[in-house]
This record gives C-alpha cells, structure tokens and sequence, in this order.
C-alpha cells in the first residue's frame, strides 16, 4: 500500500496553517496555493470528531465550477480516505469518517449572512475574502463557536491583492510599507489584535496594549489577528 503524504510546501504555507489567530489573513497572487493550504487547515480542523466547519464562495456557481475550491478537496480527501468519507454532492458537504462535517456555502447576497444564524462552526474559511462585505465577515465572527472541539474556533481569510478592498485597511498601517505599499516580510505571521466598536476596528501592536483599555477575559472583546502574504515562489 503506498502512503499519502501532504504538507505545506514552504514556509509561508507553514506559518499559515499553524498560525493560531482568531483571523488569519493570507493575501497573495495567483499560484501561491492558497487554495491547497486552506484545504490542508481544514483537514487538520476537521481531526476532531465534532467538529463544523464551513467554507465560502460567493456564489453557488463558484463553489462547483471546473476546479474550484469543492473539486479540489473531493479530489484531495476521498485521495486520503479510502473509506468511510461521505461527499453529499447535492448538499455541497463532506463528511468526515469521525463524523466532523465541513460545508461549503455561498453569501450572494449580503442578507444571506443570516442564514447562518444559527450556525456554530468551529472553522470558518474565506476563499477569496475580497469578494465579501466587511459586514458578512464581522457576523461569521458571532458564528464560530463549538462547544465540543477542545481548540479555539478560528477564521482565515484568503485573497489575492485588491487595493479597493476593506481588507486593504485592515493592515495598511503596520503590515504593508508605506511607500510601496508591499508587504513588509519581517511582520509576516506576527501578530495583532482588535476591538469592534462602533461598526470600525480599533487596533493594538500587542495583547497588553489593548486589555490596558478593554480588560480581560473574554467579555472584553479583544481578538487576535495575523496577516500572511504569498507569492508564487511561495
């Protein structure tokens, strides 16, 4: 029997699927396997046997065409679980031998947020995040919770460049040079963290800095976040 091996193929992709971040931002260019490794996080997620994750597209028609994100993963785990995988092709669902599910939905519309209202989901994966609203991302946020995985849920947002998006804000002012605006590759994978307040984000350079104006614990509010950039070298 041959073995199947799958891993980051650099350190770009490593630091990404080990960053633990309640938001993981990876941004980069075509070829840069944003999709293989969001695959790779989800398996690594879906090890635990209650797990719920969910993965986003904007649309329906971009999760099933020729060699989207729902084609690779098929490909990638029915390749690893020879047995015992279930894909529910109608549903866009794939359930994993120890009974973890993962999902992949889509956000046409920004009021299809609330579909997931009711939705706990110990992963939630962005395939393309620039195609999103602020607002569709800031409500899955209220969404990743699970009581029954013994990690803490987490969000990564994957992208290529889009100097008009939201995004672009979100890390302009620590993680990108502000002459060239490219990316400054010392800061890759550190660390940031956040306070929604007031529709806007209100950032801190370290966990001290913000509890000294929120507090602790987690009625405080205070959220981490990483910013990854990939090329195709990477």
């Amino acid at each position: 029997m041959s073995n199947i091996f799958l891993a980051p193929a650099s350190r770009k992709q490593e630091i990404f699927l080990n960053s633990d971040a309640n938001i993981t931002l990876a941004g980069g260019s075509a070829g840069s396997g944003k999709t293989y490794t969001s695959l790779l996080i989800a398996l690594k997620f879906m090890q635990h046997p209650r797990a719920t994750g969910v993965i986003f597209r904007r649309t329906s028609k971009m999760i099933t065409a020729p060699g989207s994100i729902w084609q690779e993963a098929v490909n990638m785990y029915t390749s690893i679980y020879k047995t015992g995988l279930r894909v529910r092709h109608r549903e866009n669902e794939i359930i994993f031998p120890n009974g973890a599910v993962l999902k992949f939905s889509h956000m046409q519309h920004e009021s299809n947020m609330y579909d997931h209202k009711g939705g706990q989901y110990s992963l939630v994966i962005f395939d393309e995040a620039t195609d999103f609203t602020e607002e569709m991302i800031i409500y899955l946020l209220s969404r990743m919770r699970n009581a029954y995985v013994d990690y803490k849920p987490q969000m990564f947002l994957m992208t290529n460049p889009d100097y008009h998006s939201f995004l672009r804000l979100w890390i302009q002012d620590f993680y990108l040079d502000p002459q060239s605006g490219i990316p400054k590759e010392e800061l890759a994978g550190v660390k940031r963290y956040f306070v929604r307040q007031s529709n806007s984000m209100l950032w801190y350079n370290s966990l001290e800095e913000a509890q000294l104006v929120h507090g602790d614990g987690e009625e405080s509010g205070i959220q981490s976040f990483t910013f990854i950039p990939a090329t195709c070298r990477d």
